[in-house]
């Protein structure tokens, strides 16, 4: 997957850039989750600089990620069902 792919944004309340397509974002979330598996494969051969770099990306991601559920840009929204 290409790592410099351009998504179309729009900007939230809190000036934050949020892909205009879901399927953007989820290609988004995606690249980080790839990463994270990169990481827990390989974390013993990169050098310290290396993977502290690649776990501030992934920090990154979910940050970004938990300040659209704030921001109300990314709602959680649990199915109806069965009381437990």
């Amino acid at each position: 997957m290409d790592n410099h792919e351009e998504f179309k944004t729009i900007t939230n309340s809190k000036g934050l850039p949020i892909p205009r397509y879901l399927k953007d974002f989820k290609k988004l979330v995606e690249k980080d989750k790839e990463l994270a598996e990169y990481l827990y494969m390989n974390y013993k051969e990169l050098e310290s600089d290396d993977l502290g770099a690649y776990l501030g990306m992934v920090e990154q991601g979910i940050s970004w990620i938990l300040d659209l559920i704030e921001s109300k840009d990314l709602l959680y929204k649990p199915k109806s069902g069965k009381k437990t």
